[in-house]
């Protein structure tokens, strides 16, 4: 028997390769939460929608991986909706 070894992509990692594919002359892109859940792959978590701290723009090593998507693209949250569910990135 043979053992398969498999890559794990961390839940946000196609977000942060989203971003960084932005064409060098975007300073800003908006996503409605619904097109990073098609971008991710599965739901964003409940308290992306009830906490404005979800969407952080954290640089100390932090529990908020998502944050590391856009952080570590040189992209960061601007501005949140959370009623409309949208957020807005601009290139740090």
């Amino acid at each position: 028997m043979s053992v398969k070894e498999v890559e794990v992509m961390p839940k946000y990692d196609p977000l942060a390769m989203f971003l960084a594919a932005a064409p060098g002359c975007t300073s800003e892109i908006t996503l409605s939460f619904q097109q990073i859940e098609q971008i991710i792959g599965e739901p964003l978590p409940e308290s992306s929608v009830k906490h404005c701290a979800w969407w952080g723009n954290e640089t100390k090593p932090t529990t908020h991986v998502q944050a590391r998507a856009w952080i570590d693209t040189g992209w960061r949250v601007s501005e949140v909706d959370q009623a409309e569910k949208w957020v807005r990135f601009r290139q740090a």
